[in-house]
């Protein structure tokens, strides 16, 4: 089970829910869910899993199959540095 603190939690349109979710057992990685709807309204769910201490992150994926895992990315292709 993840625990931890909202940190956020938006409504966007009335159609995308988010919240970011702090999880202190994962070192303060921040996990990130949105809930949206497709042409059925059947849900939709996209989530990441990142902390900027770690160059690697998590993003969630459905399959072809309606199932979701969760796949390793690259957070440098995620989260652009910023240049000041």
């Amino acid at each position: 089970m993840l625990e931890g603190p909202v940190k956020s939690k938006i409504n966007k349109y009335g159609k995308i829910e988010t919240m970011i979710i702090q999880l202190p057992s994962f070192d303060n990685m921040l996990f990130s869910v949105s809930k949206s709807h497709d042409e059925n309204n059947n849900p939709v769910y996209t989530a990441h899993l990142f902390n900027n201490k770690y160059a690697d992150g998590y993003q969630l994926k459905r399959n072809e199959k309606n199932i979701y895992q969760f796949e390793k990315i690259e957070m440098e292709k995620m989260l652009p540095a910023c240049n000041q």
